[in-house]
């Protein structure tokens, strides 16, 4: 008997003569998935290859499931029946009455009387696929096993539309994008020299247009009519998962699978995975993934929008890193110390975060380098005592092939098949070697580590890299975890041995496999000295890797992935480079500064500030205090690297709006900056003010003209709806957001007075848009004068200490 569930939302139609289900949305007209199929890839202990078994459904029944994450469900359970190896399965579909979502998972009971070895298990077949692809093993495809009189289809809308798809990375630095139906995924062509770090290998590679893959989640959309699936799992705690999409216009597909590691599952032994999701979305609606975003929150018992300025978890800080690299020592940092306290009234600073370079070697935590000989012990009661917090990086999962630890604990090292230790990349010009984490001394090593740095060292703020070296493909100690499963709980083992006081930044992490355990997350591939990839001087060679260190690469992910912040962790952009004597011109500084400062997240500057000039601390200045919001990105579905961001502010004058746009061309640009596109009302009047280059602009239908963009540059415009018959505040270079400074605002018939409020000594320009001339202006009960810019536009140059106010007649 074919079973139906419905909410406002969805309906959910499983059919056990079929062996498949389908979903329908109900809010957005035509989104479909039909007659899909389920499966489980095995073998057994007597088999060398792996089979494909498609899920034939049994009993049924339906019960209303109230979930402690999601709420009350209607609920389906339905029994498979037992395989030739005694595998039977448990499938679990529910609909949430209050939220847009159909979840569903499996539990995986051998029944036999020998050991399996789980090779994926396949959630969601819908389209026409070909199921022959190897996966870790040889595969029988699975085409003929198939029910072929099943028609399975994939539809967003009943006409045909331009199709994509948000391919979603592995981890922190993976590259993350939407790709249009006839684009080609990127990929590194660095081979064994990075792959390790950049993909998942139970995550397809493929090779054809139109033809992706995504790890955790993805979105299939239709541009044209602007609906979208989002298929994917709301967790990583079981098992990593992966996405693949045909976006073919006349037969697209769908597949979801969770990677099952060749993990054995012994007689009488059960494994479940985690919730599978499917939400139907609007592309243009305000926060269109925020239903799944949420469901992931609640899944990890996340206090949504728990997050707020530093010390509760968002960062202003100092970073090591960008210009001392491992060649820093103990005396940089206290130069840096020092000058952050005497930049302290105008520039204030938090966290001091010590970088790679101080302990012996990579694996070699508790020993220290000869630019450190007294330790880092001395050097966060320093950082303390000046106020700041101090912060240190760690990689405790990944080992150098030269540490003492290496040598000497050489059992505790991750091997493949043949005994060999996996490799977990080239960094730190060696191949790198992998901790196995199953067993338990090289993980009691692990919490040691961290406990000593925490609760020995006094440093309450921890930066975690290259966490996956901890989920490599190998023969574990333990071979019934899944690589997500010793992740996990490696993680769980770090944040005990930390306390729950203590900051974790997570990065070079599989990102599904941290939520909730990380406070904040890096989302993007390393920023670097330079616009695009290069390495030991060589550019051609590396300039298509998608996620090699480079601020170009950097602000693809904190672009994409800007919807992630203060849902899962705090985006952490990684850090802003502002000297001089960097590779990057200052337009590119610019562009990284706009793009981290609408991010929302974190701030790091990782230069020698000694060395830093006052115009570019000055430039750092004005990004303080941090605009912390959430931003909406217009065209993230429209580009592979989208342009166009906004982020709506109020305060004292009211509301505005910042609308960003960002130049990816390596030549200058004339735009014409529509407000269509930043979807605000083009009926209505507006005047804007860039942040960059003080320019002053009127829209006309909607449209300001005329707007040079450098190349790799950024205009960063405050826009305002204005009457003519009023004064309005323009903005300024006093602050980013071009209106938070302004703290009282009072208007009468005939004058204005107003009051800037900004740390320390200031200077800066003001502009004003003014009904009538003004007759006398005073700032700091001194008659001042303006320039007449044109068009009723008056910029004011001020100076003063901490606030000040000004009186303008007319």
């Amino acid at each position: 008997m074919v079973n139906i569930l419905e909410t406002k939302f969805l309906q959910l139609i499983i059919d056990p003569e079929t062996s498949c289900w389908s979903v329908y949305s109900k809010t957005v007209d035509g989104a479909l998935i039909e007659n899909a199929g389920m499966g489980i890839a095995y073998r057994s202990s007597r088999q060398w290859m792996v089979a494909f078994k498609p899920l034939r459904f049994g009993d049924t029944s339906i019960r209303e499931v109230d979930d402690p994450n999601h709420g009350l469900s209607n609920t389906v359970i339905v029994e498979t029946e037992p395989d030739s190896n005694g595998v039977v399965c448990t499938i679990s579909f529910a609909l949430p009455e209050d939220y847009p979502v159909l979840l569903w998972k499996l539990d995986i009971e051998n029944r036999g009387k020998k050991p399996i070895y789980l090779d994926r298990i396949e959630m969601l077949d819908a389209g026409p696929f070909q199921q022959h692809r190897r996966f870790g093993g040889a595969v029988r495809s699975a085409s003929k096993q198939r029910d072929s009189s099943r028609k399975s289809a994939v539809r967003l809308n009943p006409q045909l539309g331009d199709l994509g798809f948000y391919s979603n990375g592995w981890g922190s630095w993976n590259f993350t994008a939407v790709y249009g139906h006839r684009e080609r995924s990127r990929r590194t062509r660095l081979g064994p020299f990075t792959q390790p770090m950049r993909r998942n290998r139970g995550t397809l590679q493929l090779r054809g247009r139109g033809k992706f893959t995504g790890d955790m989640f993805g979105i299939m959309g239709d541009r044209d009519h602007r609906t979208g699936i989002l298929l994917g799992f709301l967790s990583q705690k079981q098992h990593f998962g992966s996405v693949q999409a045909s976006t073919h216009a006349l037969s697209p597909a769908l597949r979801l699978w969770a990677n099952g590691d060749d993990v054995r599952l012994e007689p009488t032994q059960r494994m479940q995975t985690d919730w599978a999701c499917v939400h139907m979305l609007k592309l243009d609606d305000h926060a269109p993934l925020d239903p799944y975003l949420d469901a992931v929150a609640r899944e990890y018992q996340l206090n949504i929008g728990q997050w707020g300025e530093f010390p509760n978890q968002i960062p202003v800080g100092w970073c090591s890193w960008y210009h001392f690299f491992q060649d820093v020592t103990a005396q940089d940092i206290r130069d840096n110390l020092a000058t952050i306290q005497e930049l302290n009234e105008c520039l204030p600073i938090d966290l001091i975060q010590i970088d790679d370079g101080y302990q012996a070697q990579v694996g070699d935590w508790l020993e220290f380098s000869p630019g450190f000989p007294e330790g880092v012990a001395h050097l966060a009661t320093e950082i303390q005592e000046a106020g700041r917090i101090p912060g240190i990086w760690l990689a405790p999962f990944i080992v150098h092939p030269g540490s003492h630890l290496a040598r000497e604990k050489s059992d505790w090292l991750l091997r493949n098949a043949w005994g060999i230790p996996v490799t977990a990349g080239f960094i730190w010009n060696k191949f790198t070697r992998a901790l196995d984490l199953t067993h338990p001394e090289a993980l009691d090593y692990v919490t040691e580590v961290i406990s000593t740095a925490v609760h020995d060292w006094g440093y309450p703020y921890l930066k975690l890299d290259f966490l996956y070296a901890a989920a490599l493909p190998g023969r574990y100690r333990d071979s019934t975890q899944t690589r997500a499963q010793v992740l996990r709980g490696a993680l769980e083992h770090i944040r005990e041995a930390a306390g729950a006081d203590t900051t974790l930044l997570g990065c070079g992490c599989p990102l599904g496999s941290a939520i909730g355990i990380v406070d904040a997350m890096r989302i993007g591939a390393d920023v670097a000295p330079n616009w695009s990839p290069r390495y030991g001087g060589i550019s051609f060679i590396f300039k298509d890797e998608p996620d090699f260190p480079a601020v170009q690469n950097a602000l693809q992910n904190v672009i994409t992935r800007a919807f992630m912040h203060n849902k899962w962790w705090v985006n952490d952009p990684d850090c802003l480079l502002i000297r001089t004597d960097s590779d990057l011109t200052i337009d590119e500084v610019q562009t990284l500064a706009t793009v981290i400062i609408l991010s929302g997240g974190a701030l790091l500057f990782s230069d020698h500030l000694p060395q830093v000039p006052p115009e570019r601390i000055r430039l750092a200045k004005s990004l303080l205090p941090l605009i912390l919001q959430r931003p909406i990105v217009l065209d993230w579905f429209d580009a592979q690297t989208p342009q166009r961001m906004r982020v709506d502010l109020k305060g004292t004058i009211g509301e505005w709006h910042l609308l960003a746009f960002m130049n990816w061309d390596g030549r200058e640009r004339e735009i014409a900056l529509n407000v269509d596109e930043y979807k605000l009302d083009s009926n209505k009047p507006y005047i804007g003010r860039d942040f960059w280059s003080g320019e002053t602009y009127l829209s006309r239908n909607g449209i300001f003209g005329n707007v040079l963009v450098p190349a790799h540059g950024s205009v960063l415009m405050a826009v305002r709806q204005y009457d003519a018959t009023q004064p309005l505040y323009l903005g300024s270079d006093l602050h980013v957001s071009q209106g938070l400074e302004i703290t009282s605002w009072r208007v009468e018939p005939s004058s204005l007075e107003m009051t800037l409020k900004r740390p320390g000594k200031t200077e800066g320009l003001v502009d004003l848009f003014l009904p009538k001339n003004p007759q006398e202006i005073s700032h700091g009960g001194n008659v001042i004068s303006s320039e007449d810019v044109g068009q009723h536009v008056y910029r004011l140059n001020i100076a003063f200490a901490e606030s000040t106010s000004i009186q303008i007649k007319w």
